[in-house]
């Protein structure tokens, strides 16, 4: 049952105590107990099942207003190199979803429990035209975070907010461009080829590191400690 949508965690236990362990379940069980523990959700759900359309299929989605990527860091880092490297990283991530940025916001906090040590800040840059283009992202990125990097203040979080989206397919002209865009285009597409067929980071840029990404690491010092005779505990 986890697997229908509108079907929790708790539903499921809800629904798996009463027997009921399939769609097919729950189209055969009882509406009143159902739309009363499950609200008007669950009875929409009922209908939905049945192919009572309850919910309009949306064939174009609105465009996202905004989107932000963000990280924090398991302790914090004060290395410029290090942070603006993340930074860039984070840059190139949003252009995969198909949208121009007119707008970029950086955004960075050291620890936020170290109360009379805390910093925080924000930085914004416009473009000149909404961008999808790497290097524009990233070289706006970096500008903005320039403006926050304060040297010996260790960063436990740091993101990128990017708003006034747009479609790719929806670009907007300067008179006087000093970006390629047609070129740009070309090349952000056959970058994006590249990396598909030959791998990720196969092409990227330097601001983004040139060694592979880091794996996902387990921290040993948090592991339970076991003894030899498995019955005492430290």
């Amino acid at each position: 049952m986890g697997k229908v949508w509108g079907v929790g965690r708790q539903y499921e236990k809800f629904l798996k105590v009463r027997g009921i362990n399939t769609a097919l379940d729950l189209i055969n069980a009882d509406r009143g107990m159902i739309q009363k523990r499950m609200g008007i959700n669950g009875t929409r759900l009922l209908n939905e099942l049945v192919g009572i359309s309850c919910y309009p299929l949306e064939a174009n989605p609105p465009v996202k207003k905004s989107m932000c990527v963000s990280r924090s860091f398991s302790s914090g880092i004060d290395d410029l190199k290090h942070l603006t490297k993340t930074l860039s990283t984070y840059a190139e991530k949003l252009r995969k979803k198909g949208l121009r940025a007119g707008v970029l916001e950086v955004f960075g906090m050291s620890n936020r429990f170290h109360k009379t040590e805390f910093y925080y800040n924000t930085a914004t840059v416009r473009f000149p035209a909404p961008t999808s283009d790497s290097s524009e992202i990233i070289m706006g990125a970096l500008s903005a975070f320039d403006e926050i990097y304060k040297e010996n203040i260790p960063f436990k979080k740091m993101g990128v907010h990017m708003r006034e989206l747009n479609l790719e397919t929806q670009e907007q002209t300067l008179l006087f461009d000093k970006v390629d865009r047609p070129r740009s285009a070309s090349f952000m597409k056959t970058m994006d080829a590249v990396n598909s067929t030959m791998g990720r980071r196969t092409l990227g840029y330097a601001f983004s590191g040139l060694s592979a990404p880091k794996k996902w690491r387990t921290r040993f010092n948090h592991l339970l400690r076991i003894p030899p005779d498995g019955m005492s505990f430290r």
